[in-house]
């Protein structure tokens, strides 16, 4: 094959696999350009499946913050109200008194013996161990066994009492403000500390811890430092204008020899200090009506439980030694002392457990009251 042959030959073929090579680019190009179009598209997707996910997380946690907002909300409107019963009091452990016992100086029934006391009580919870429980006995620590009393609780006032006073007449103590659910009948004379004044009616407390609504009727103010002497629970309180700083166990008058402390509102007429009277001694003498006052008495053992009952005085309320000087020092002449009942009537269709909560129906909170 000549020379000439030869390059006409490799022209053609040169043509040829030109043709052929440039129509694979194209379609490789083509091929390339939708194969990138497409990851676009796919990215595109992406993009808004991403940003639309990231939506409804934010629209979730947004309906979640404006619920958890809206039930803090009303979390906070029920602690905005001041003049509940929930608002004003808090729990407090005690130990209930379920049989009739004795408060000891140490955990051993042969030391000092600082009372007898009823079931029924309640006294501060402190501690305990295997066979008893220490409780705070009027500011004393005490111990009593185990087997004659419950570690439970009780709801007490947590803010201060802004007055007190006694009743003048019998009145229904509430659970609610309304006044729509009656909890006991106070007796005359009973003593209130009063924590709340509302418009119709005072959110109190009493010294046995019954707490509650009574309407503004009634009641008797008892100004400055007073002395509040309690028959039923054997026990004098006393007060510094409108704090109980002081409370500790008495006798009475004596139920079988008829000479009973006399119920009522009444004011100190004369102090005295040391002084003798019907053949005795005494570290201090407030009379609050002819014949009958607050002195100490150092003949008597035992103070407090039932002793007035067929040991008491002839109406006065013995108190023991070591509240001299304190009683004397803090009550004057003028100041008042109401005698109290202390043994309200509770209404008989609500629940009273045996550790004293009074249940007033299933969806309400139990109000702790001593029997």
């Amino acid at each position: 094959m000549n020379i000439k042959l030869k390059k006409e030959l490799l022209s053609f073929l040169l043509a040829g696999a030109t043709v052929v090579l440039s129509t694979g680019c194209t379609n490789k190009v083509t091929e390339i350009k939708e194969e990138k179009e497409q990851i676009n598209i796919d990215t595109e997707k992406n993009n808004i499946s991403r940003i639309t996910d990231e939506l409804i997380t934010e629209v979730v946690r947004i309906n979640q913050l404006a619920n958890k907002e809206e039930k803090q909300s009303k979390e906070n409107e029920k602690i905005v109200d001041e003049d509940s019963i929930e608002y004003n009091t808090r729990k407090e452990d005690v130990v209930f008194i379920t049989n009739r016992t004795s408060v000891y100086e140490q955990k051993d029934a042969n030391t000092t013996e600082y009372a007898d006391i009823l079931e029924g009580r309640s006294f501060r919870y402190l501690g305990e161990d295997d066979e008893w429980y220490q409780i705070d006995f009027y500011g004393m620590h005490g111990y009593v066994p185990k087997s004659d009393g419950i570690k439970t609780y009780k709801y007490v006032m947590q803010y201060p009492m802004i007055e007190k006073g006694a009743l003048t007449e019998e009145t229904i103590v509430y659970a609610d403000k309304e006044m729509t659910y009656p909890i006991a009948q106070l007796p005359k004379y009973e003593f209130l500390e009063i924590y709340r004044e509302l418009e119709d009616n005072y959110l109190i407390s009493t010294t046995y811890d019954l707490i509650g609504y009574i309407p503004k009727d009634n009641i008797k103010m008892a100004e400055g430092n007073t002395a509040v002497i309690d028959i039923k629970n054997q026990e004098v309180t006393i007060y510094e204008d409108n704090v109980s700083v002081f409370s500790y166990p008495c006798i009475t008058g004596c139920v079988r020899d008829g000479t009973e402390t006399p119920l009522g509102i009444y004011d100190i007429f004369k102090k005295r200090g040391r002084c003798s009277f019907s053949g005795v001694t005494v570290d201090y003498m407030h009379n609050f009506l002819r014949g009958y006052g607050i002195h100490t008495c150092d003949w008597k053992r035992k103070f407090g439980a039932d002793v007035y009952e067929n040991d008491g005085s002839h109406g006065c309320a013995r108190s023991p030694m070591y509240t001299y000087p304190f009683v004397y020092n803090t009550l004057d002449v003028g100041n008042p002392v109401i005698v109290q009942e202390g043994n309200p009537t509770y209404i008989e269709e609500y629940n009273i457990l045996d550790d004293g909560t009074l249940v007033l129906n299933e969806n309400s909170n139990p109000i702790y009251i001593k029997k």
